[in-house]
């Protein structure tokens, strides 16, 4: 197994550990001086020990039923102990059309298996196929932010496009806690609903940093206090600038614990309250290795479904240590990788949503911008560019807007829950 099972995390209440805090900052500083003066290549220094050669056998085993998949593991199928590094990486792409291919093949029929829709495009949209129990059991076994005597308010969007909305409901439920499955709740209804949620006597709040974010900007503005709130659930790894000030202010006593995730990958990584900021404790059952500074993850386990097998995350990260005292190596992420942008906490291929757009007819050519990026204030910018004669007027930006939001699951949702952060303009207009 890439990583032995760490010691058990267990609900406390302590105050998150955030980058600007001086002993955070005095740990990092620690750090770097034992790795030397000189700039040593972390991923030297800290290692993650590599899988057993039956792990691999399996993985590839299981790989290989999947019939888009059968041609890149061929040269590997008599090899009875492989090594990790003769295993090819997997794209995105790659894993993409595998899963649907297996979809479409009747896969699901089979039952106790669930498949996920990420984001993307409408057309193929990225997807993974985990069991029933969404690894719940084992995500519980070394990460538990819920106490028996919990009330979990869900606001993660749904399961439509959120994953995380069902297993925080399977968390809950299996650590013995209550949980109002609320759904995503839009900045003009927070006054309705914050007061519902102190009556049912919440304790726990679980959803995605934008939300949180907007959550507690609205409080902030408004007077609102949410004193009842003892434990923030964070089911995306990067917050917003701005988000983590917010907690610190108006939850200065919650715990703040987070998942690092992808839709193909489920469940990555996990962190507590006494863990460094944007650091993660990979799951045993997940190996992680870095290819050239890109978290690269393979699922070990014995009810694996996706062939998730060193597969490239787009996502860049670093092995380091974690001020919680975990002696296995921690992973700290740093940037998306290639073409990859993070947007109101999905995941999108500029390449991807530049292809959609160029395929409108009255577009020449896009550019796609992420401006305040971090911020209460982000947003997606398409530039476009228009051909000679087209009318430039806003019905046409409307237009294209409405039709990316159609065509787009991931920018869909996003401009569902705030409109304001998704916008069209024509930087060319026609002749």
């Amino acid at each position: 197994m890439g990583f032995e099972p760490p010691v058990r995390q267990t609900p406390v209440r302590q105050t998150p550990r955030w980058p600007h805090d001086d002993h955070v900052l005095n740990d990092h500083n620690r750090m770097k001086q034992e790795m030397g003066a000189c700039r040593v290549n972390r991923e030297s220094v800290i290692q993650a020990p590599a899988p057993d050669g039956r792990q691999l056998r399996q993985a590839l085993d299981h790989a290989r039923t999947f019939q888009m998949l059968r041609d890149k593991y061929e040269k590997l199928q008599d090899v009875p102990s492989p090594d990790l590094a003769d295993i090819p990486l997997l794209s995105r792409e790659e894993f993409r059309a595998a899963i649907w291919d297996r979809a479409k093949d009747g896969f699901l029929q089979e039952g106790n298996n669930s498949l996920y829709v990420g984001g993307g495009r409408l057309d193929n949209p990225t997807a993974t196929l985990v069991p029933h129990g969404l690894f719940a059991a084992d995500i519980l076994a070394e990460w538990r932010p819920l106490a028996a005597d919990d009330v979990l308010i869900n606001l993660c969007m749904g399961s439509k496009l959120c994953p995380a909305y069902d297993l925080s409901n399977a968390l809950a439920t299996l650590s013995g806690a209550s949980v109002i499955p609320f759904q995503g709740v839009r900045e003009q209804d927070f006054a309705r609903w914050i007061g519902l949620f102190e009556k049912c006597r919440g304790t726990a709040i679980v959803a995605d940093w934008a939300m949180i974010r907007s959550l507690l900007q609205y409080c902030a503005g408004a007077g609102r206090t949410l004193p009842w709130v003892r434990t923030v659930i964070c089911t995306d790894s990067t917050p917003e600038r701005g988000a983590t000030d917010l907690v610190r202010r108006l939850l200065p006593d919650a715990g703040v614990w987070c998942l690092y995730a992808s839709i193909e990958a489920w469940v990555i990584g996990h962190s507590g309250p006494a863990c460094d900021h944007e650091t993660f404790h990979p799951l045993p059952f997940q190996h992680v290795e870095l290819h050239e500074g890109e978290i690269v993850v393979s699922t070990l386990h014995e009810q694996l479904v996706a062939p998730v097998l060193r597969y490239r995350t787009g996502v860049h990260g670093e092995f380091t240590r974690c001020a919680c005292g975990e002696p296995r190596p921690a992973l700290r992420l740093r940037d998306y990788a290639g073409d990859i942008i993070a947007f109101q906490s999905f995941q999108l291929s500029r390449s991807e949503l530049s292809a959609l757009v160029r395929g409108l007819p009255e577009v020449d050519d896009v550019e796609v911008k992420l401006l305040d990026r971090g911020s209460p204030t982000e947003r997606l910018r398409l530039e476009i560019r228009v051909g000679a004669g087209t009318v430039t007027d806003q019905y046409l930006v409307d237009w294209v807007r409405e039709c990316v939001i159609q065509q787009h699951l991931s920018i869909g949702q996003a401009a569902a829950r705030a409109p304001e952060s998704f916008e069209v303009v024509v930087v060319s207009p026609g002749a």
